[in-house]
């Protein structure tokens, strides 16, 4: 952490960012969530934790991400921002996994920083077989947020918490 306390603001990219939030302490990531408000504002994060079986960590993995993204404002809820998170959150899942044939327990850490034009998604945690056998793995997942051009004559109306878009096609 030290080291990354030396590279200069903007110097500092997406992915980084997330493996860094995903792997750190509580301590560490209240340090490195506050550096990051301080000097790079347009960095969104989020950091949600799931565990469990892997086969319920598939079924659990897209509603927490959605989640937490959608409340720290990193993606708005657009079917193609939804879209990329969803691409970069099954890239992090599967670079984690690996071909793992057995059903192993995994405790997972998510870290999720969006730049406007970039998400990435990183996950840390431990997976284990049989209690013995626990170790660490990670993966990461980046795509570039898919946002769909206004045209002329779209209308744009406030609902609630998300965009509304009428197109006269």
């Amino acid at each position: 952490m030290e080291d990354f306390l030396r590279i200069k603001p903007n110097e500092w990219k997406p992915g980084k960012l997330a493996l860094l939030l995903a792997s750190s302490t509580e301590a560490e990531e209240l340090l490195l969530k506050d550096l990051v408000v301080e000097h790079t504002p347009f960095y969104r994060l989020a950091v949600t934790k799931i565990g469990g079986m892997s086969v319920d960590i598939k079924k659990k993995i897209i509603p927490a991400v959605v989640g937490a993204a959608l409340n720290c404002k990193i993606i708005n809820k657009t079917p193609g921002e939804l879209h990329s998170l969803i691409h970069a959150t099954q890239e992090a899942l599967e670079s984690f996994l690996c071909p793992i044939h057995l059903d192993a327990s995994l405790a997972l850490k998510i870290a999720l920083v969006g730049d406007g034009d970039w998400l990435c998604v990183a996950v840390y945690g431990d997976s284990a077989i049989y209690p013995l056998t626990n170790h660490e793995r990670v993966g990461m997942g980046t795509m570039h947020l898919a946002k769909r051009k206004r045209r002329e004559d779209d209308t744009v109306e406030e609902n609630n918490n998300f965009l509304q878009v009428d197109t006269n096609l």
